[in-house]
């Protein structure tokens, strides 16, 4: 079984977490590549932080547009449904 997982921040960089890189390709989109690719397409799951940004984001959506064994991609979105850059955490595993 592998799984990654991580912390990333609104502006698309590492918090916490290794085994991939992060590409903020627009206002509330991120790639997540593997360094290593899962062996077949994974799941992932993810969520919006909330916490100590001075941001609100309790009533954002995340979502998992798309995944491939080698990277996903993240769009996250405000309370009224428009692109907005967020801190969210996710997790991929082939399990």
């Amino acid at each position: 079984m592998a799984q990654i997982s991580g912390r990333i921040a609104d502006d698309g960089t590492i918090d916490s977490g290794n085994g991939f890189t992060v590409s903020k390709t627009g206002t509330g989109v991120y790639m997540i590549s593997f360094d290593t690719p899962f062996s077949f397409q994974p799941a992932v799951l993810g969520t919006i932080r909330i916490g100590n940004t001075g941001k609100s984001f309790s009533k954002g959506t995340l979502i998992v547009s798309g995944t491939w064994d080698y990277q996903t991609k993240i769009k996250t979105y405000d309370k009224d449904g428009d692109s907005q850059d967020c801190p969210f955490g996710f997790l991929a595993t082939d399990e």
